[in-house]
């Protein structure tokens, strides 16, 4: 789905749920102290990344978001936590359809925070619908392709999520299905305006007991944050992996810019002994614009030039004295 949302706020709270949010308390709250609210967090609808939970994925989410705090886009600041799930269940929704043709089914979490002076304005807010939007984070152990079914981070799949595909002659939307829910770290508050692209903020984990080309590649690493439209939270190997393959790219660059200043030179010098009417500081400016095969042209034009005025000529003569031209001319009649 393209975000959560803030359900219709409850105004009384029941005996089970006091029971509920006391596990989560330190000491025993009263109901008088308590405020109370529904949030759906998430859906099985293809979202703006073309991604969807599955049915399954949305009740194991539902067991790691039982205590999981509430902020404020994402910050992970403990200065930021205003709230905490206490009950989380995956309901359907009778008579309503995704766009695939499954039944509709949603994450809806209770959540609730003390009325303290410091929440008194979000507690306004909520009841207000000012504060509406959600967005969670979280992580997932695959995304299946919906059109050959392989991991979209394998080599087993080449399709592109968000385009269509020919199959069986009809064309289908190609989506990832989130399987397998590792973690649920945060759900915020966000705003809309503020933040346009608000939605489900995903990570993908790698499989720690997955060996040889299961292992973790940084062109899937690449590959995800390339597909995605929202922002993602990525696992601690993979930010690892990134930044290595950030550094390498960046050595390879030095390379690079090392070896294009010297096919510079090496043209300027060429250009020099070849055609010395063309002045320096023009060359100069011509070889800043030229592409790496566009100085490989030029230099190797110039050296053919350089060649036809200075042929080669054999650097080493035969040794000892030359042999003396015999006269035939007793021979000639």
């Amino acid at each position: 789905m393209k975000e959560g949302y803030l359900d219709k706020v409850a105004s009384e709270i029941t005996d089970e749920e006091l029971e509920l949010i006391n596990r989560q308390s330190r000491r025993r709250l009263q109901k008088e102290e308590v405020f109370a609210f529904s949030v759906v967090l998430c859906d099985n609808e293809v979202d703006r990344d073309f991604e969807r939970f599955t049915p399954e994925s949305l009740n194991k989410l539902a067991e790691l978001y039982i205590g999981k705090s509430g902020i404020f886009d994402h910050s992970m600041k403990g200065k930021d936590q205003m709230a905490r799930i206490f009950a989380c269940e995956a309901e359907l929704v009778p008579g309503k359809k995704t766009s695939t043709g499954e039944d509709y089914m949603r994450l809806k979490a209770r959540a609730y925070m003390p009325k303290t002076a410091r929440n008194e304005d979000l507690r306004t807010e909520i009841d207000a619908g000012i504060k509406k939007e959600v967005s969670i984070g979280c992580s997932v152990a695959k995304t299946i392709c919906s059109i050959c079914g392989n991991d979209m981070r394998s080599n087993q799949c080449r399709h592109v999520k968000g385009r269509q595909y020919k199959s069986n002659g009809a064309k289908k939307l190609c989506y990832a299905d989130l399987i397998d829910p590792t973690d649920a770290f945060e759900w915020s508050f966000v705003a809309v305006p503020a933040q346009p692209k608000a939605g489900v903020v995903k990570a993908y984990q790698i499989n720690p007991q997955t060996k040889g080309e299961d292992r973790l590649d940084i062109a899937d690493v690449v590959k995800s944050l390339c597909s995605s439209n929202d922002r993602i939270l990525l696992e601690k190997a993979e930010a690892g992996a990134l930044g290595d393959y950030i550094r390498s790219l960046e050595y390879m660059a030095d390379i690079g810019k090392a070896y294009l200043n010297d096919l510079k030179s090496e043209v300027l010098k060429s250009c020099g002994i070849a055609r010395p009417e063309l002045k320096r500081d023009i060359m100069e400016g011509v070889c800043e614009k030229m592409s790496v095969d566009e100085l490989k042209a030029f230099k190797a034009l110039f050296n053919s030039d350089i060649d036809k005025m200075f042929p080669p000529s054999p650097q080493i003569s035969q040794y000892g004295p030359k042999p003396e031209k015999e006269d035939y001319t007793e021979f000639k009649i």
